[in-house]
């Protein structure tokens, strides 16, 4: 047996989510997704959930297990793991609103912008090797309910969903709009480069090394960047070998001058 936390909240009934607890049996492999429906099965619990291709394929079914972002049909369970909704206005249980996304998208022009006579144009597999690697993303969303920047500076950072995006029209040979302007007041030098959001990607996307590093090389060799308090940071290490200035009298020189003025 093993016992299983998930987060309940019915926007209707409750006024506050809270945390159920429910113990069922498990087997080898047994996933996320066939705990949810073991639990609904024992103890009648009505759990929503979203769910649909049950291979790792659709997106649908993205939680939060123990904090992190996963599919629910590809993720193990394990004894004491909390499942939770992902970062979107809940509508019940584990079931999100994630309209807020599809709006974004749309704000943001997220759609090839090329004319009529290069959109079919030829293309040969070197044009399109960097924007092969971001194009397999399903819109799971996990990525942003597992980035520390998006969870404490949403307001500053898109997050890796929609850097990742922006960068698969980039570097789109076709693609004639200017994504770097796009890029940067979507917070692109706000990732603090922790590579969770690719650590956790059910289609390995690196959302940080493949999308957000080359959009920073790309802007940098354009002088969009780096920002003034990064150059402030090259400066301090090129001049002097330290990240910040250093202080006019640091302590361990008055502890030596101490000891010298005492004999």
């Amino acid at each position: 047996m093993i016992t299983v936390y998930v987060k309940r909240f019915n926007k209707e009934t409750d006024e506050e989510p809270h945390i159920e607890s429910y113990e069922i049996e498990e087997y080898p492999g047994m996933k996320v997704l066939d705990a949810l429906e073991a639990i609904n099965r024992k103890y009648d619990a009505d759990i929503s959930f979203r769910s649909s291709c049950l291979a790792g394929q659709c997106g649908s079914c993205g939680v939060k297990i123990n904090g992190n972002g996963a599919l629910a049909c590809k993720a193990e369970i394990k004894d004491g793991k909390l499942i939770e909704p992902l970062d979107f206005p809940v509508i019940k249980d584990l079931v999100v609103d994630r309209s807020s996304a599809d709006a974004k998208i749309k704000e943001l022009q997220l759609s090839l912008d090329c004319d009529s006579e290069h959109s079919h144009e030829k293309l040969k597999p070197e044009d399109i090797k960097d924007t092969k690697k971001v194009r397999s993303c399903i819109e799971c969303y996990t990525c942003l309910s597992t980035c520390p920047v998006v969870k404490h500076f949403k307001e500053d950072f898109l997050g890796p969903y929609y850097l990742r995006y922006i960068s698969k029209f980039d570097f789109d040979p076709r693609d004639e709009y200017d994504r770097l302007i796009e890029a940067l007041d979507s917070g692109m030098y706000a990732c603090t480069s922790c590579g969770k959001c690719g650590s956790i990607c059910p289609k390995n996307i690196n959302s940080f090394g493949d999308a957000i590093e080359k959009l920073r090389a790309l802007a940098y060799a354009r002088d969009l960047g780096p920002l003034d308090a990064h150059k402030v940071f090259k400066d301090n290490v090129v001049a002097s070998g330290r990240s910040v200035s250093e202080p006019e009298e640091p302590f361990i020189k008055t502890v030596h001058k101490k000891w010298d003025e005492e004999g």
